[in-house]
């Protein structure tokens, strides 16, 4: 049986860095075009920058995963790997997503609107620049082929709940 998957860019591509969700949907759907493409059959989502908007085309999914950006402590680039229950580990000071609505909101809401939680993975790059500006920053740019490959080993995976937070510098 082929998992029901929706993999959703979040951000604002005229911030920079915070555009990472959507700067990745984008290149994803323009090899997943292509013959032999990794990505046929996958169904995208370029979510904008408010979860609320999107709750409904999350419902009734078997694995849902979710490429933003962060604003953490850690370096410029980190990029973290996280799961519905890693949630509750960032602390205040910390942003796993820069939007009106966090990640753990819609997550609750979802598991409040229905009976069977699909699996959620979260893949955040914590951002170096959020200024005006369409472009990632270098230092983010050069992190894209490693988000690609852990989106697309995400994608091919079968549900691996993790017990911490794994990142990758």
């Amino acid at each position: 049986m082929k998992k029901n998957v929706l993999i959703i860019g979040i951000g604002n591509v005229l911030l920079k860095d915070e555009g990472i969700g959507i700067h990745s949907i984008r290149r994803i759907q323009a090899d997943a075009g292509k013959k032999q493409s990794p990505w046929q059959g996958a169904e995208f989502l370029a979510g904008g920058t408010s979860g609320l908007d999107m709750l409904e085309q999350l419902k009734g999914r078997d694995k849902i995963i979710i490429v933003d950006a962060a604003q953490t402590n850690d370096p410029p680039g980190t990029i973290y790997r996280l799961n519905e229950n890693d949630l509750k580990t960032f602390t205040p000071g910390e942003k796993l997503s820069l939007h009106n609505i966090n990640l753990r909101d819609v997550v609750n809401l979802l598991s409040f609107l229905q009976e069977t939680i699909p699996e959620i993975v979260i893949i955040a790059i914590n951002a170096k620049d959020i200024s005006p500006g369409e472009c990632l920053t270098e230092e983010i740019e050069n992190k894209m082929p490693e988000v690609l490959a852990l989106i697309h080993k995400e994608y091919t995976a079968l549900a691996t709940p993790t017990t911490q937070i794994e990142k990758s510098r």
